[in-house]
């Protein structure tokens, strides 16, 4: 066993086997492991049992297995399988390999804006998706919860706080998130729709190329009053598309806010090749998702025919959202397809958009305050009465 891997959790969960750990928060821990048949790598997030101390919380956290295994998107982490043994839970899931986009800002100093529209879009296609299609609002948007894979794409992750909407009543209650991306009508404690979560993309943008948060600060009290009642400085170095856009992100009226339809529609996107982007990146997804309920894809049924695996029927446990092995390595075997895909798509488009113009006009990024953008923990739900008391006592956390 890898010496930073905790005693209580075994050296062999299942088919995986634990390498090292990644991360470890207050109610789980996610470890690097791979898998033996296919040798995939995953990241294998561990949830103590003794740790969900009633039965609300461990229907949060089913509530979020149920979520994250409905979900079939190229920028969403692809869930594969869950497992437990007598003390843990262990929910497999894509392993993504160059880190969460906090880290990626602070390591650039910012992002320029051609860099920054590309993270962009690619998170509107994740959006169009959950409030659309899936009818679901994440809840804890924020640069700790973007990752990026080989190839710089996307993959939103952690839906513990999301949750499901109903189409002929949007309108959600529960109060959670995190401090500093959360939108003001959920601070007032006013029911609220999936236009929180375009709050808290306007939040990500403006750290992505100004790279601090709008609203920032150790006293949290403080900082949800600012949120609530200021505007915050957007530099005049930004181009007056980007600045217009992120001020219609962080409209404080959810009702006044810019739409989805809005966004792709907007200068700073319609006006760039990124407009193309969105259009032809919607055909693309379609042809993307995991499960076709037509047919299987071929080449990853004669790979896990080679491995053994007998796949008479799983089409149908595909269709019909079954967890088990066979369902997990296809998953594993499918993503890597797509990730190919993606990747050979965007170099054919590459090529043609340098074939045919010149280089995006670029902005230079204005000057650094500090050169460090700070996380922000997220606070799990709780009735509305006790948000800002829990809040009070959490502070951001500093990027090491």
């Amino acid at each position: 066993m890898a010496d930073d891997v905790p005693t209580e959790v075994p050296n062999t969960v299942g088919q995986y086997v634990i390498i090292k750990t990644l991360g470890s928060g207050a109610f789980a821990t996610v470890y690097m492991a791979q898998h033996t048949v296919t040798m995939a790598m995953v990241a294998l997030k561990c949830i103590a049992k003794r740790k969900l101390r009633n039965q609300a919380e461990f229907e949060l956290l089913q509530r979020e297995i149920n979520l994250m295994r409905s979900m079939d998107h190229p920028f969403i982490a692809s869930f594969f399988e869950v497992l437990d043994d007598e003390k843990n839970f262990y929910i497999s899931i894509e392993m993504v390999e160059n880190g969460n986009l906090l880290d990626y800002i602070n390591s650039n100093r910012g992002l320029q804006e051609q860099q920054a529209r590309r993270i962009f879009c690619q998170l509107i296609t994740v959006l169009s998706y959950l409030h659309v299609e899936k009818h679901v609002v994440h809840r804890d948007l924020k640069a700790e919860n973007v990752l990026l894979d080989r190839n710089f794409n996307v993959r939103l992750v952690d839906f513990g706080l999301s949750k499901a909407f109903s189409k002929t009543d949007p309108f959600l209650q529960t109060t959670c998130g995190s401090p500093a991306y959360v939108a003001p009508e959920i601070i007032k404690e006013k029911p609220y729709t999936s236009a929180a979560d375009i709050w808290s993309l306007g939040v990500l943008l403006y750290a992505m190329v100004v790279v601090t948060l709008p609203f920032n600060g150790d006293n949290i009290s403080f900082m949800l009053q600012q949120i609530i009642s200021v505007n915050p400085p957007i530099p005049n170095s930004l181009s007056p598309e980007l600045r217009s856009l992120i001020s219609r992100l962080l409209n404080k009226e959810p009702g006044a806010r810019i739409t989805l339809q809005e966004i792709i529609q907007h200068p700073w996107i319609s006006e760039f090749e990124d407009s193309k982007l969105m259009s032809e990146d919607f055909g693309l997804i379609n042809t993307l998702k995991v499960v076709n309920p037509q047919e299987l894809d071929s080449g990853v049924v004669s790979e896990m025919r080679i491995l053994g695996y007998d796949t008479a029927g799983l089409l149908q446990e595909l269709k019909s959202g079954a967890i088990n092995q066979r369902t997990a390595a296809y998953k594993m075997f499918k993503r890597q397809r797509t990730i190919e895909e993606i990747n050979n798509w965007q170099n054919v488009r590459a090529s043609r958009t340098k074939g045919g113009g010149g280089p995006e006009k670029e902005t230079k990024l204005p000057a650094l305050e500090n050169g460090i953008l700070n996380g922000s923990p997220s606070v799990k739900p709780t009735p509305s009465k006790n948000f800002r008391p829990r809040l009070r006592y959490r502070s951001t956390v500093p990027v090491k």
